[in-house]
């Protein structure tokens, strides 16, 4: 009896900790407008379950998802956490029974993003990578521009899709991010001071003066200026890849995926200021002191860097067959 007992007791234990374990959004899901949700709080299922979204059947992937919650987006904005949990390929996996995007945004930021459904509702719906009121500082002085990121690739697999609004009901904008500009050149360094003047020099018998003190030499030319850094190259166009029903409705798809535009070249750091001028000679009894001499001319402007390249575009291609 106690041994049964023991093991009905580490059974209910198993239980009660499966069901504490279960994700928050355990029913299905809705983000409303003004509410921004990261993909790391979906439930698992519809995240993360990713071996076995890749090991089931194609002809079973569709009674799996069925199984699943529903995904509704009315005027919220989903973003995808590419630092999260992953698949085995760094794909972020979001499935749902049914997704409904009505002026929603799902924003990638470059990762590369599955979306599994068994119908997708779409009225004035975009999936972007990048935002793109995103302003990027130039870099720091001296040194050269980040890269922008490239757009990522983006499977869309549904087994129907209805449309909400005329013309394009969805937006897919995998453009690449603009590649940052590069900081300007480093100051150019100071130029010499100028050699002091000669000390005067007196009669030795006679106040008389027989040289007054010279005046100092000019300064330095400065330095020139270091050169700009050179511009970020732009990221590359994300790619899409239609599935399921989509294939016969791409003309309800917006796709967009200009390469990121190139990072400009730093300017060209200011010349150093010219060295000072050195000092006048010491005066003596009846004789005067030189004069400071004057101060060195700036140094030339250093050269504008580099713009760096701009990214290649990307592309929208059709998978056929069953997912």
């Amino acid at each position: 009896m106690n041994a049964q007992r023991k093991t009905f007791e580490k059974w209910l234990l198993l239980v009660l900790a499966t069901i504490v374990a279960q994700p928050v959004f355990a029913q299905d899901i809705t983000i409303r407008k003004g509410e921004v949700v990261s993909t790391e709080l979906l439930p698992r299922s519809m995240r993360q379950e990713a071996k076995i979204i890749q090991t089931t059947r194609p002809d079973q992937l569709s009674s799996y998802i069925a199984r699943l919650p529903t995904l509704t987006i009315n005027g919220g904005v989903l973003e995808v956490e590419p630092n999260g949990e992953a698949s085995r390929d760094g794909t972020v996996t979001i499935s749902a029974r049914r997704i409904v995007l009505i002026d929603a945004k799902i924003v990638t930021y470059g990762a590369n993003v599955t979306i599994n459904t068994n119908e997708l509702v779409a009225g004035n719906a975009k999936i972007i990578a990048f935002e793109t009121n995103s302003s990027l500082e130039s870099a720091l002085p001296g040194e050269s521009g980040e890269s922008g990121s490239s757009g990522g690739t983006v499977l869309l697999n549904a087994q129907s899709f209805k449309t909400l609004s005329d013309g394009p009901a969805l937006t897919v904008d995998l453009s690449g991010e603009p590649g940052q500009s590069g900081g300007s050149g480093l100051q150019g360094a100071i130029g010499v001071v100028g050699f002091a003047g000669e000390r005067a020099k007196s009669s030795s018998l006679l106040p008389v003066c027989e040289r007054s003190g010279s005046d100092g030499g000019p300064g330095g030319q400065g330095g020139p200026g270091g050169p700009g850094g050179r511009g970020g190259d732009g990221g590359n166009g994300g790619n899409l890849i239609l599935a399921g029903m989509l294939v016969k409705q791409r003309s309800a798809i917006n796709f967009i995926a200009e390469g990121g535009k190139a990072g400009l070249g730093g300017d060209g750091g200011p010349g150093g200021k010219g060295g000072p001028g050195g000092r006048g000679g010491d005066g003596s009894p009846g004789c005067g002191g030189g004069n400071i001499g004057p101060s060195g001319p700036s140094g030339a402007a250093g050269p504008k860097g580099p713009d760096g390249r701009p990214g290649e575009p990307g592309s929208i291609r059709a998978e056929f067959g069953n997912r």
